[in-house]
């Protein structure tokens, strides 16, 4: 659950309208605000053409999808954990919520483009 949890987080941001600037390595932090899920993990993820992608040996089992305005969403499913996760991307930096039916918890993440 610890990596579905960062991955999902982390992956929720790009934008269409300025896509090549947000193009790279992201440094994900999520952390748990409710329910008794692991409370704090983080990690890594790429964006690449306005998709989200797991940078870890399971880059297929997440969707994800980034709107003109910023906005984005992304759904993981791994182990019978599902987590949902949106957000917003901005030039340098990334913040949106989590949450988690499966396990009943969720709570927020925060994401630094890496240079």
């Amino acid at each position: 659950m610890l990596r579905l949890f960062f991955v999902l987080c982390a992956a929720v941001f790009s934008t269409h309208a300025f896509a090549a600037s947000f193009d790279g390595t992201w440094h994900v932090i999520g952390k748990t605000t409710v329910g008794d899920c692991t409370k704090s993990v983080s990690g890594d993820v790429s964006i690449r053409d306005n998709r989200i992608y797991r940078t870890d040996e399971n880059p297929d089992d997440m969707i994800g999808a980034v709107n003109d305005d910023g906005t984005a969403w992304a759904h993981l499913e791994q182990d019978g954990h599902v987590v949902r996760a949106s957000g917003h991307l901005h030039p340098r930096n990334a913040t949106g919520a989590w949450a988690s039916n499966s396990d009943e918890c969720g709570g927020t993440w925060t994401a630094v483009k890496q240079k």
